[in-house]
């Protein structure tokens, strides 16, 4: 079975700190964090980029502190107190840290993006062609109309295409690689996870995908759907609804044979915190289902207990996901 890796240093380096704050005594953790930062550079500066943020963090709550008036002990609090307020400042440098490393990636899409939206949001935009897209939850995208050529790169997320066909226009998506050509179509494009996946719910698209050994064209049509694993350039070819193409602008998601990894980066554009992914992902399980797209933390601990894995929540706006290996 080919798993996908583990999450990147970032999301590591933060996993650790957590676990470091929950049990600072514990000796086979502290090897475990020592190990892995010695592994690889990046480790290292993921980590030291995850202190200097904690410092941040507990310079912050020591300003909120000493702003309040000191609350007064009593016999029942007296003993419990440095307790409480060792776990609050852990759990707020913990949320600082998820914020800060959870923003860089956003800052450098705001540059390159001409749409993109929140999570949770959704965007209706009307392009100059006649052409209308749905913008997914946390997606965006750069949109070039130059002469013959119509071309939207997703940079990040979901888009929905209605595209209004021309002939001497050519309209192309491109995510991660990816090329889909509109012939006359509505379809649905996504990228995260270590996949870009196409459905088609009108008419026909043509794909290409070098990366995947796809160089020539070839035509996908309504009822189908693509899902291209970015890392191996695996190709995964099946049949869905075509009502199902864009049904996460209902609020409701339904899956079909889809995998576990593309499912979770689906769900976490939708909760509104940071979420960490601790151990291997089952890359080879699919699942299928309706997942509420409003009520995302259910969703996803529904996918991971049923994929073999668990879920706790931190500070109220980290999800910490574990799976086996």
């Amino acid at each position: 079975m080919t798993d996908i890796p583990p999450p990147d240093a970032a999301d590591t380096a933060l996993s650790f700190l957590l676990r470091v704050q929950d049990d600072p005594e514990d000796g086979r953790l502290k090897a475990e964090l020592q190990q892995w930062r010695q592994a690889d550079p990046a480790h290292e500066r993921a980590w030291q980029q995850a202190l200097r943020v904690r410092l941040l963090g507990q310079m912050a709550l020591q300003g909120a502190t000493q702003a309040r008036p000191p609350s007064k002990p009593t016999p029942d609090n007296l003993h419990r107190f440095p307790v409480r307020r060792w776990r609050a400042g852990a759990l707020a440098t913990a949320a600082a840290a998820a914020i800060v490393l959870a923003c860089a990636p956003s800052l450098r899409l705001w540059f390159q993006a001409d749409y993109t939206t929140t999570t949770g949001q959704t965007r209706q935009i009307a392009l100059d062609d006649g052409s209308h897209l749905t913008l997914g939850s946390a997606s965006a995208i750069a949109v070039h109309m130059q002469g013959d050529t119509r071309r939207v790169v997703l940079l990040k997320g979901e888009a929905l295409f209605q595209v209004k066909h021309d002939p001497r226009r050519t309209f192309v998506v491109e995510a991660d690689g990816v090329v889909s050509r509109d012939i006359g179509t509505v379809f649905d494009v996504r990228s995260g996870a270590g996949h870009v996946v196409l459905g088609v719910g009108e008419g026909t698209v043509g794909l290409r995908a070098p990366q995947a050994g796809i160089a020539a064209e070839q035509t996908v049509n309504a009822g189908e759907q693509i899902d291209i694993t970015e890392k191996t350039g695996a190709v995964r070819r099946s049949t869905i609804s075509p009502d199902s193409v864009g049904s996460w602008n209902t609020g409701l998601f339904g899956a079909s044979a889809v995998s576990v990894a593309d499912m979770l980066g689906i769900l976490r554009r939708h909760y509104p915190g940071y979420v960490i992914v601790r151990g291997t992902i089952p890359a080879s399980r699919l699942v299928g289902g309706v997942y509420d797209l409003q009520r995302p933390a259910d969703s996803l601990r529904m996918l991971v207990t049923s994929a073999g894995g668990s879920m706790r929540e931190v500070a109220g706006r980290i999800l910490v996901i574990s799976f086996p290996g």
